[in-house]
Order: C-alpha cells, then sequence, then structure tokens
C-alpha cells in the first residue's frame, strides 16, 4: 500500500473517530449504566451499581443521576427491594432545583449525581439476588423554543435493578472474569496500534506536505477516540472490579492504555533501525585448491 493512500485512509478514519466520540460524550454515560430509564437523550434517570460483587451484609453503594434539560437536580431517592415493598433500604434527599431564577443555557446537557449506600439485608444470602426498586423524584431545567425562558419540570420515574450478592470465592472469580475481559480490550487496542505502525514500516514512498498534515490530524484525531474508548471500556471496568472510583486510578489506567502501546512501538521501532543500520560482516571466499 503506498504511503498516500495510507496516509489519506488514517485521516479518514480517525476523524470519523473522532466525530462518533464527540457524539458519544453525551450519552456514553447512560449506554454504559447498569440500569436506565428508556429515554437516552431526553430527561431521564441513569443508575450505577459501584459496588459489582457485594458480600453477604456488605455495603452497596449506588450512584443514582438525573440527567436532562440545561440543569437538573435530584430530589429525593428511595430504595426499595421488591421481595419487600414495605421496606425502606434506604432514602436520600437530594438538593432540587438550585439555579434560581437564571439558566444560561449550555451545549452539555444538565445532570445531578446522588449516591446512595445500604447495607445487604440479612434475609438475602450468598448466591441470591437481590432485586431493587429506586423511585426517583427530580426537577429538570427545560428552555424554550427562543431559549430565553425556562420552565422547572418535575418529574418522578421507577427503575429496577438486580444485585446479585457473591460468596468470597465468587467475588474473586467474577473479579477475575471482568480483568480478562478489560485485558482483552488493552490487546485488541494493542494490536491496533502496532498493525497501524506496521502499515507504515511497509508502506511505499513519501507523502507531500498536504497529505502529512492530514495524516497527523487524523492520527491524533485516532488517538484521541482511542483514548475515549480506553476510558470507558478499559479504565473503568477494572475500577468496576474493585469498586472506586478515584481520579487517579482513571488517570492511570487511561494514561496506561495510551502509552503503553507507543511506547512498546517506539522501541521496536529503534531496535529495527538499529539492526539495520549495523554493518554486516564480510563473507568468507572459497578458494580452489
Amino acid at each position: 500500500m503506498s504511503r498516500r493512500g495510507l496516509s489519506i485512509a488514517i485521516g479518514v478514519i480517525g476523524t470519523a473517530c473522532a466525530l462518533l466520540m464527540l457524539v458519544g460524550m453525551s450519552v456514553m454515560g447512560s449506554l454504559m449504566a447498569d440500569a436506565r430509564t428508556e429515554n437516552i437523550t431526553g430527561p431521564g434517570v441513569d443508575v450505577f451499581l459501584r459496588t459489582p460483587f457485594p458480600l453477604e451484609g456488605d455495603t452497596v453503594v449506588i450512584d443514582v443521576s438525573a440527567r436532562g434539560g440545561d440543569r437538573a437536580g435530584v430530589e429525593r431517592i428511595q430504595v426499595k427491594s421488591t421481595a419487600a415493598p414495605d421496606e425502606m433500604l434506604a432514602y436520600i434527599a437530594g438538593k432540587g432545583a438550585t439555579w434560581g431564577m437564571v439558566v444560561r443555557s449550555g451545549k452539555s446537557r444538565g445532570e445531578s449525581t446522588e449516591t446512595v449506600r445500604f447495607r445487604v439485608p440479612d434475609a438475602v444470602s450468598a448466591g441470591e439476588t437481590m432485586p431493587l426498586t429506586l423511585y426517583v423524584d427530580y426537577v429538570v431545567a427545560m428552555s424554550s423554543g427562543d431559549g430565553r425562558t425556562f420552565e422547572n419540570d418535575s418529574r418522578s420515574d421507577v427503575i429496577h435493578l438486580d444485585v446479585k450478592v457473591f460468596t468470597t470465592s465468587g467475588r474473586f472469580w467474577a473479579r477475575v472474569a471482568l480483568g480478562g475481559r478489560a485485558f482483552a480490550m488493552f490487546l485488541a487496542w494493542f494490536l491496533l496500534v502496532w498493525g497501524v505502525a506496521a502499515l507504515y514500516g511497509r508502506s511505499q514512498g513519501k507523502p507531500d506536505n498536504a497529505n502529512a498534515e492530514f495524516e497527523g490530524i487524523g492520527l491524533l484525531m485516532g488517538f484521541m477516540g482511542g483514548g475515549f474508548l480506553g476510558y470507558w471500556f478499559f479504565a473503568r471496568s477494572v475500577m468496576a472490579g474493585y469498586g472506586t472510583q478515584s481520579t487517579s486510578w482513571a488517570v492511570a489506567l487511561t494514561a496506561a492504555w495510551l502509552v503503553l502501546p507507543l511506547v512498546w512501538v517506539w522501541k521496536r521501532g529503534r531496535l529495527r533501525k538499529a539492526a539495520t543500520a549495523r554493518p554486516g560482516l564480510p563473507r568468507a571466499k572459497v578458494v580452489a585448491r
């Protein structure tokens, strides 16, 4: 494949990845939620289970996000067990509408998140599934068509979430499986970076300045899109397995996703150049007697 054709292909694919990344940033959180309302783009509720492998008597941590409009605020959250609807497992009172009489319309949708914590009931044993029902009351600031006025729209949604209670060994193997899926995603990204580098190494010819600029933009856009995927499908998976939402862990894992394949490709390229530049040994001559 010619270098010029490869540059054009990388530029087009990288730009498409960046555009998909921009479109997906606003809805990816809803798509990755453990439970949510049907409406993804408009007002609704997303539920994220932060302790995916609880043991008997453990504390379950759930993030509940109300989103939509220009601003959103949680008013109250009630968590009940479907098996015992009269028992209240958790109750959270949110701040509701905190934006006053003026709202500046932004490009991103409004979002407000509250964290709910409760203990696994004694009646739920290891190996059983705990069916939960979340009653969420929230308010969203919906702007008018001209964008100059808005109206606070109060909403109520009911979300169902099943939480499995694990044994100690079951949680260990569940974490191993989750780590294996995350590693498989990392391996696929690693091979993709290596494959692109190998194609450039085997390509013929040199691009002109215009193609070189387009090529650089495409690689940068593809790199940004890859980082976005790394955060959602690698870093968040690893963090979910260990029940952490630390920003430092998210940065470290995403950086490893991006940097490690590039470092490996760079070192391999240096070794190849060093081997090519090394002078060969003279061949021995055979003299007939």
